[in-house]
């Protein structure tokens, strides 16, 4: 999975606001989820996903993160040893 570079807001604040639109951006993907029986509904799906990330993207710039990639190694070692991984890929 490539996600790319993701262009936070300015100035974004660690606020409620800023959390909250994170759950609203999640109930939308499970809302797109629940209709994507065709192929216009799969791109409803793709674009609430990207929504989704800009919603954690400009949390996590808000708390002053600008590279999240040692969290997700971190996250990757912990899924791995739960078995989520196959380690003969």
């Amino acid at each position: 999975m490539h996600i790319g570079d993701v262009r936070t807001f300015p100035s974004p604040k660690p606020n409620k606001e800023q959390v909250v639109k994170i759950l609203e951006e999640a109930a939308e993907v499970y809302s797109a989820w629940e209709n994507w029986n065709d192929a216009k509904m799969k791109r409803g799906i793709y674009g609430e996903c990207a929504d989704l990330i800009m919603a954690v993207s400009n949390f996590l710039a808000s708390l002053g993160i600008s590279d999240i990639s040692p969290y997700i190694r971190e996250c990757e070692k912990i899924q791995e040893m739960r078995g989520r991984y196959d380690l003969r890929e």
